[in-house]
């Protein structure tokens, strides 16, 4: 868990990261040829979905693509 919150407290400092962890929910547009669709990503941490305020936390989950991690 120490490697986690190593990684978190450094990732929580960038502000363009923490911008989007304090969202409900973000839509992330890709950059590449393929023409892929933007795809939103929605946290799953109750308190941010109701809104609660000082809620930060990273958003983590799954994808068709990745599966469960």
């Amino acid at each position: 868990a120490k490697d986690l919150a190593l990684l978190a407290r450094r990732a929580f400092s960038n502000r363009v990261i923490r911008d989007v962890i304090e969202t409900p929910s973000y839509e992330v547009n890709y950059n590449n040829p393929n023409g892929r669709p933007p795809a939103t990503i929605a946290t799953t941490v109750k308190m941010k979905q109701d809104g609660v305020d000082g809620v930060i936390g990273g958003k983590t989950g799954t994808t068709p693509e990745a599966g469960a991690c």
